[in-house]
């Protein structure tokens, strides 16, 4: 199943990842996720962002990229997974001792 959300496609694996958002123009606001510079998020990205995946795969560090008439913020980050769910024994660690 793919990555319904941003923190889907967060939680779904550790890596290298690239956010490029468009910063102006009929796609402002449009974003970008890659992971190992393959797109994880949106599903259906912007056609210009689709357009530069190639070059977006090359970027190597956070800051304003300029792609012909298409300026792009793009910020690279890790990230690692984050299990949030609860574990057996976190309910023993909360419990008042019998004694009490």
């Amino acid at each position: 199943m793919e990555p319904r959300t941003f923190c889907d496609a967060l939680n779904r694996e550790a890596g290298d990842y690239l956010l490029a958002t468009v910063l102006e123009g009929a796609a402002q606001g449009a974003q970008l996720l890659l992971c190992g510079g393959v797109p994880v998020w949106p599903e259906h990205p912007a056609a210009c962002l689709e357009a530069q995946l190639p070059a977006l795969q090359q970027v190597t560090a956070s800051g304003v990229q300029t792609f012909g008439a298409l300026r792009v913020f793009a910020e690279r980050f890790g990230a690692c997974l984050l299990y949030t769910s609860p574990s057996p024994r976190d309910g023993l660690l909360s419990r008042m001792p019998s004694s009490a």
